[in-house]
């Protein structure tokens, strides 16, 4: 078998973990994805396949549309989280690792790509990018964003107000809830990122968070 993330072949559906069943996740994502959902965290989306790799010279977009490729993976493997599922403690470590306030270690070859990634989108390299906070809109044609104002969140505690500070709005036509607040975990990605890359990183990832704590599951 081969190990190399662009050669995994993207399934159908792009990886909607709307259903219990695993078999829709690619290979370099699944045991993570299930990892997080059996912490009482509900994923949403994932992806790490050619599509992923192929694209990471291209910017990554605030608007998908109706068979068109998540060009929040462009250059990344990634797993969409819903962040009003974390509970405070673990806002609060996502909030710091994407302040950098907890380190997320890269081999050589990630830091090369998240520096090519940073470049192609216009933006400081920083961690900032691996976790990334969305929110979702729902639009049906991307020349209506203008007409599409989203109602201000209503922050209930400092984790809360951090992301309401530091999210990102994704709009989209298809495929995502609506209005939902989001956090994207990415691992960066070219020709040369391995199968077991992927997996090890998600591994050390997931360690960070606290397991420890009830989730929450109020909706922001």
């Amino acid at each position: 078998m081969n190990n190399l993330v662009k050669d995994i072949k993207p399934i159908a559906g792009g990886s909607i973990q709307y259903i219990d069943s695993y078999e829709c996740i690619e290979l370099p994502v699944k045991d993570a994805v299930k990892s997080i959902n059996d912490m009482g965290i509900k994923t949403i989306m994932s992806s790490a396949n050619y599509f992923d790799v192929l694209k990471k010279d291209e910017p990554e977009l605030d608007y998908i549309g109706n068979g068109e490729h998540y060009t929040i993976g462009n250059g990344y493997a990634w797993i969409l989280v819903d962040y009003s599922t974390l509970g405070s403690a673990n806002k609060d470590v996502v909030n710091k690792m994407n302040a950098g306030e907890i380190p997320i270690e890269l081999d050589s070859n990630a830091k090369e790509c998240l520096e090519n990634n940073c470049s192609v989108n216009g933006v400081t390299v920083s961690q900032r990018e691996l976790v990334k906070f969305y929110r979702t809109i729902k639009v049906p044609f991307k020349s209506l964003i203008k007409k599409f104002t989203p109602k201000e969140l209503e922050p209930r505690s400092e984790e809360e107000e951090y992301f309401t500070q530091n999210h990102k709005v994704l709009y989209h036509s298809v495929g995502l809830p609506n209005d939902a607040v989001l956090v994207a975990l990415r691992y960066p990605l070219n020709e040369k990122t391995t199968i077991d890359d992927v997996r090890k990183y998600y591994d050390r990832l997931i360690t960070k968070l606290d397991k420890n704590k009830p989730f929450g599951f109020r909706r922001l």
